[in-house]
């Protein structure tokens, strides 16, 4: 796993997973391709936590790549008595190429086939100038052009056995008339002689043979050890003289490895066959003891593969095959580890598994179509419930509803409603098919207009219902309504009498560019004039509302009190009786005294109270 990301959010809310786009950013195409993901849905968070969790696959990009490979082969050209160096090395080269395909993640990467050997030219000594130097050498050493294979070393060749130099006498005649002396010569020889070698070659011959048909599948191969002993031949005495001290006596065959012999047989044989003998050990030949030609046989059987495949059993198609290591009729086929790990790897791609036909015993078959088998796989296919929320947006405005540049957004709502269907997902091909939404398929919309401080309601304030349908998409109704702008007008009825009380207000609504109108001025002039008030001032017009300056939307109606005269009498009497004390007899008619008080004041005809003149207050005595 290469990360885990965790999203966190309410239940009902979307999830928001990364899009394919976001996704390639993060995990760039010169490394990985996706090979599934969940962009090409949004869904919801849910309660159970099983059901929030997703997966990406990612498969490794593998580029291929040419690696180049050079293996150099030096030859020396060098004189066999002094090693004295004759001409400078020549150096040769193979160049080789070889495929393979580089991960882009970790940086492994796969060998393709190996190239073909590579063929060295040969050298032609008579154009280095060792010839005008008086040697000469011996062909074989350099007669056969080098093969140099791909998994060779570089490696320096030797030419060392030249013919020693020849000698040239030169005689110089003089005039005899002048010193008859200087024409006497003495010619001084050496004795000639030829130097050669005595070569001799062992060969050890390889037959490789089919053990059931007993004949030959290959060309035989040779190994040839080559033994040159050098020598001087004197022509004066007739006799070899033999080198011993530089016969290099002793040499080997190779060692021929099984994989050597597999590679060699492959160029002869487009069969496949096992090697049953065990691989040609190398071999000391020693000059005059074993120096004799030997023959070895190489006995091999039919070789045969089991093939196994992965079968897309919903389309039919075969997804990856695996072949075994060659073996034998009837030797058991061994599934490695790959076949498991294949087999997982195809499960953790949504495939679920039919039919699997490993188990213990299976052999390889002499008859070739015999040794086929297959694992079948489906696709798993996923259900899920999966919503079309249907989204109505209202835009509330304020503004001439014909003029766009006095639009103003007052708000911003939405309705919404959420339809549920079955969603059926195929992790293996990406395609997604729907089922029938559930009931309800169709939902009424309905809205009623809020209220915004400034503004006039609309009326009337709810949108008439209509209905909206599961197959309906977001968009396919929008909202605008315009918003009356408002504002108020307040007319204040004022008692002057009681420093400017503000006895009664009334406040009206009234929409932009219309009239100020008092529904209840008219009404409260009259009741205030009923109730001991009188009008004193009164500033109201019928003008438009004015939208920017609140203060002239303000007007006052000045009212006084109604005063009115009132007198207060009160009498006081005093009745005198005369009374006989002895007898209790009334002597006469009682007499009475009156005093009449007489106060003046003044009624305030709102408040109901009076205030009296109490500096002219008077009375009267009868």
């Amino acid at each position: 796993m290469l990360e885990t990301k965790t999203y966190t959010s309410y239940v009902g809310d979307p999830i928001g997973l990364p899009s394919k786009e976001q996704l390639e950013a993060e995990y760039p195409s010169t490394k990985y391709t996706i090979v599934s993901g969940m962009w090409d849905i949004d869904p919801i968070y849910q309660t159970d936590s099983n059901n929030n969790q997703f997966k990406l696959y990612l498969g490794h990009v593998f580029k291929e790549e040419v690696r180049e490979k050079d293996v150099h082969v030096t030859t020396e050209f060098l004189d066999y008595e002094t090693n004295a160096v004759l001409h400078a090395p020549i150096t040769q080269t193979a160049h080789f190429e070889r495929t393979c395909k580089v991960d882009q993640v970790n940086g492994n990467f796969v060998w393709g086939p190996e190239p073909d050997p590579f063929q060295l030219k040969g050298i032609d000594l008579s154009s280095l100038g060792i010839y005008e130097q008086g040697y000469r050498p011996k062909p074989w050493k350099i007669s056969s052009n080098l093969i140099v294979h791909y998994d060779d070393l570089d490696d320096t060749q030797s030419v060392v056995e030249y013919f020693a130099k020849g000698y040239v006498a030169t005689i110089n005649f003089y005039d005899d008339s002048v010193d008859p002396s200087k024409n006497v010569f003495s010619i001084h020889y050496k004795h000639r002689l030829l130097h050669d070698t005595y070569d001799e070659d062992v060969t050890r011959t390889i037959h490789l043979i089919d053990q059931i048909n007993q004949k030959e599948i290959a060309d035989p191969i040779q190994q040839i050890v080559h033994f040159s002993l050098p020598g001087v031949y004197g022509y004066h005495a007739k006799e070899w003289t033999w080198d011993w001290d530089h016969f290099n006596d002793t040499s080997s065959w190779k060692v021929l490895s099984a994989k050597e012999i597999k590679d060699y047989l492959a160029t002869q044989n487009n069969d496949r066959y096992i090697l049953l003998s065990d691989p040609v050990p190398a071999q000391t030949v020693v000059y005059d003891e074993n120096d004799t030609d030997q023959t070895v046989d190489l006995y091999f059987v039919p070789a045969y593969q089991a093939i196994l495949r992965w079968v897309d059993e919903t389309t039919g198609k075969t997804l990856e095959t695996w072949t075994s290591k060659e073996g034998k009729a009837n030797d058991s086929i061994v599934f490695d580890e790959n076949v498991q790990q294949t087999l997982d790897h195809y499960q953790t791609l949504y495939y679920d598994l039919v039919s699997n036909p490993i188990k213990e015993g299976l052999v390889l078959n002499d008859d070739p179509t015999l040794n086929g088998y297959a694992i079948y796989l489906k696709h798993q296919i996923k259900t899920e419930r999966v919503s079309n929320t249907v989204k109505v947006p209202i835009d509330l405005l304020a503004g001439d509803p014909n003029d766009k540049t006095t639009w103003k957004l007052l708000h911003h709502d939405e309705w919404s409603h959420t339809f549920y269907r079955p969603q059926y997902t195929d992790f293996v091909t990406g395609v997604i098919t729907f089922g029938v939404y559930e009931d309800p398929k169709e939902v009424m919309f309905e809205y009623t207009f809020p209220t915004f401080e400034g503004y006039m309601k609309p009326d009337p304030a709810q949108f008439s219902p209509m209905k909206v349908t599961c197959d309906d998409e977001t968009g396919f109704l929008s909202i605008q309504q315009f918003y009356i702008r408002i504002k108020e007008a307040v007319l204040n009825f004022i008692d002057d009498d009681q420093d400017g009380k503000i006895v009664w207000s009334q406040k009206a609504t009234i929409a932009e560019h219309k009239p100020i109108e008092f529904v209840y001025r008219d009404y409260y002039k009259k009741w205030f004039s009923d109730h001991g008030m009188k009008v004193v001032s009164d500033n109201y017009e019928k003008r438009i509302i004015n939208m920017d300056d609140p203060a002239k939307n303000i007007f006052e109606i000045h009212l006084e009190h109604v005063k009115s005269p009132t007198t207060f009498t009160k009498k006081v009497t005093r009745t005198i009786h005369f009374i006989d004390q002895a007898n209790q007899n009334v002597l006469k008619d009682p007499v009475e005294q009156t005093v009449t008080f007489i106060l003046q004041g003044t009624k305030d005809e709102w408040s109901q109270e009076t205030t009296w003149d109490w500096d002219h207050f008077s009375n009267i005595q009868e």
